[in-house]
């Protein structure tokens, strides 16, 4: 605040105050030049900020390279992503595993799901397996949840697999919170919940999703939540890196378990109904920390 101050006190005295006065640029031709000058030389700056993305070369290579990984998408599987009621036309080209293996295998989700698939791809094809996957972000893989587009993305995305003899496994990984972050969860009939109802519908959709896949005779796997962190990971890391000290942007076991309680509550309700679960938590929590 009081360098602030300062330097408005400075510009004041020396700029703004002998301008109005007239004892500096007393010509309009030279108060012109000037402004021209000015502008100029803010336009350049700005213009090599931009073209050096931001004057990247101050922070040491390492650095920058942490800090890149935030970029760091699937851009390969991007195609993959639901858009409409045509999407089964992608599927020939959102295989995973070994190229001329039957697709046994479905990884079905949101953004995770799309993060997922290229090491999910690595572990079919050690086993001489194929499968396809198919993506939207922002949407659980549940059924009767969210806005229009996700109910139809998860209606239309089971019913396929359903109807498919050859697919035998089926993938459920998701963030699993995005429709717990704001006021309301829309339900069944766009009926909206709050509060603690909002648990108890995602428990029901959660069953009836793994009954109908189960009743379709697919195994069903639910990939569960990664534990999060407080803020961007390489972003923290990059800045460690900088300011040569640790970052704790890690959350802790207990914090995790409270976060996706309604999850794990939904699975052990539905744990007949489905064949194995996969929690990253287990790896990655085991002392207490959450290691990211």
């Amino acid at each position: 605040f009081l360098v602030s101050l300062a330097m408005t006190s400075v510009l004041f005295h020396l700029v703004e105050d002998p301008v109005r006065k007239g004892t500096v640029f007393a010509s309009g031709r030279r108060f012109v030049a000037a402004y021209a000058v000015g502008v100029t030389a803010v336009m350049v700056v700005a213009f090599s900020a931009y073209r050096t993305g931001g004057w990247r070369f101050r922070f040491p290579a390492e650095a920058v390279h942490m800090a890149d990984y935030e970029k760091d998408q699937n851009e390969a599987g991007r195609h993959c992503e639901y858009t409409d009621a045509t999407w089964e036309k992608q599927l020939p080209t959102c295989r995973l595993g070994a190229p001329n293996a039957k697709p046994e295998w479905f990884l079905l989700g949101d953004s995770h799901a799309w993060a997922l698939a290229p090491a999910f791809s690595q572990f079919l094809d050690s086993r001489n397996q194929g499968g396809q996957t198919i993506f939207i972000h922002a949407c659980m893989p549940v059924l009767g949840l969210g806005n229009d587009q996700c109910k139809a993305f998860t209606s239309n995305t089971i019913g396929h697999i359903i109807r498919d003899p050859e697919i035998s496994t089926v993938v459920l990984a998701s963030i699993w919170r995005q429709e717990f972050e704001g006021d309301l969860l829309v339900g069944p009939d766009n009926i909206p919940f709050k509060g603690d109802e909002r648990a108890v519908v995602f428990k029901q959709q959660f069953a009836e999703t793994v009954r109908r896949l189960a009743d379709a005779a697919k195994r069903v796997i639910v990939w569960e939540a990664i534990p999060t962190a407080k803020q961007s990971v390489p972003k923290a890391l990059a800045w460690g890196r900088i300011s040569h000290r640790a970052i704790d942007i890690a959350t802790t076991r207990r914090d995790h378990e409270q976060l996706f309680r309604f999850l794990s509550e939904a699975i052990l309700e539905a744990r007949p109904m489905i064949w194995a679960t996969v929690s990253p938590a287990a790896a990655m929590c085991q002392s207490g920390g959450c290691v990211l």
